[in-house]
């Protein structure tokens, strides 16, 4: 009885004592924290919405960005199909009167943007940004198998410049091996080339000239130095995929070793290249040139380089290419007509 007691005592005072005690504001529970959402989204006509980030809009498309991480792409939506914009962040909108403003945009369901003319993230009155170089720097190693079977080291740069009317490329490669000090590979190749488009850059027709030099020791070619112009017609492009038609002449001269005759002599040139985005990492590029003779029907010259390039991160990439040659006249009669290289590297953009 006297134990009963004293627990009920116990627990009364513990319960008050309890009860005296303030609780501090960092004890209790804390209230779930909102987030708000920094992504722009788009409503679609079925209902479905996308968010991700707005690019810009125009008269006729939304094109917009999406996807998790670094597997993002991007789509052009007619502005038909689109019933609802909200953007999180201050753009610019030119209205269908043309008054310009800046501001979070949020559209209005039942107009589906009827009201705005264009989009943009950046100031329209403000002045174009001036083109810039972009390419590639690339290092790695290249298997031989035609005139000389070697495993070389090589280095190459390749770059761009797009104007309104204009585009300037520039590329050089070098590739070099040796065993037991005797060099089994030494050669190098290099190609300007310049395209314009008489009228806008968004034309299908163009002009283009160019220039190679080419030199490879083993197989006694000093110099081979190639000028050719001629027509091109852009068949298509957009930001991951290009296909390009050529035609023209070329003037080569090649300038032998080992006492051998050098050679001058006129060629028509055909020229294909295509650019083909597989999937978000993943590049294709093929470029071939044939160069047959005007003189002789034999004496024809085929150049195809084929790569694979898949992104390592935005700015580097591991690239496998073929290079594949075939000279039906080769500089002397020892030689091999058809040579291939294969090789693999790491390349940088800027």
């Amino acid at each position: 009885m006297v134990v009963r007691q004293f627990l009920i005592v116990f627990m009364l005072s513990f319960c008050v004592y309890a009860q005296e005690i303030p609780v501090l504001p960092d004890e209790r529970i804390p209230e779930p924290t909102y987030v708000s959402v920094s992504s722009d989204e788009i409503t679609l006509l079925n209902g479905d919405v996308l968010s991700g980030e707005l690019l810009s809009v125009d008269k006729e498309f939304v094109y917009f960005r999406y996807g998790f991480l670094d597997k993002k792409v991007e789509i052009i939506i007619p502005r038909n199909e689109v019933t609802h914009l909200a953007v999180r962040h201050p753009v610019y909108v030119a209205s269908s009167a043309g008054d310009v403003r800046l501001g979070i945009f949020e559209s209005d369901p039942d107009k589906i943007l009827s009201e705005v003319s264009t989009m943009t993230l950046k100031d329209p009155s403000a002045p174009p940004e001036p083109p810039r170089w972009h390419g590639e720097l690339s290092f790695g190693v290249q298997g031989h198998g035609g005139n000389n079977d070697t495993l070389d080291a090589t280095g190459s740069a390749e770059a761009k410049l797009e104007k309104d009317y204009s585009t300037y490329y520039v590329l050089m490669r070098l590739a070099h091996s040796s065993v037991d000090r005797v060099d089994t590979t030494e050669n190098g190749f290099s190609k300007l080339k310049y395209k314009y488009w008489p009228y806008t850059s968004s034309g299908k027709i163009y002009l283009n000239t160019y220039t190679t030099n080419e030199y490879d020791y083993i197989q006694k070619l000093s110099l081979r130095t190639r000028l050719g112009a001629g027509l091109g017609y852009r068949c298509y492009k957009n930001d991951d995929n290009l296909l390009e038609c050529e035609v023209g002449g070329a003037a080569t001269r090649e300038d032998l070793i080992d006492g051998l005759a050098d050679k001058s002599f006129g060629s028509v040139r055909l020229g294909a290249f295509v650019a083909k985005q597989i999937c978000a990492d993943i590049k294709l590029k093929n470029g071939l040139e044939v160069f047959p003779g005007l003189r002789d029907s034999d004496d024809f010259y085929i150049r195809n380089e084929f790569s694979v390039a898949t992104d390592v991160n935005d700015v580097w990439q591991v690239t496998f290419h073929i290079l594949l040659i075939h000279d039906n006249v080769p500089t002397s009669e020892e030689l091999e007509r058809t040579e291939w290289t294969t090789g693999l590297g790491l390349s940088r953009k800027f």
